[in-house]
């Protein structure tokens, strides 16, 4: 699954802190929230084998694709 936005982006060097426990971007100051959820996320995708990958730019998109193992 891919999730895309036009919001504010996440700046180069948080993106690979996204999905960490309670981590929240720079560039975050006047957006509520409190970084748990996409570590949520993140954590149940990787223990059913799962992956997670965030793309970002500044002022323009974010994208997050989810990957899920298909077992037949």
């Amino acid at each position: 699954m891919l999730f895309k936005d036009k919001g504010i982006g996440i700046n180069e060097e948080d993106v690979s802190d996204i999905g960490k426990p309670f981590f929240r971007a720079n560039n975050v100051i006047n957006t509520s929230g409190t970084g748990i959820g996409l570590s949520m996320v993140k954590d149940s995708l990787q223990n059913v084998g799962g992956a997670f990958d965030v793309k970002s730019k500044v002022g323009e998109y974010t994208t997050i694709l989810i990957s899920f193992p298909i077992k037949l």
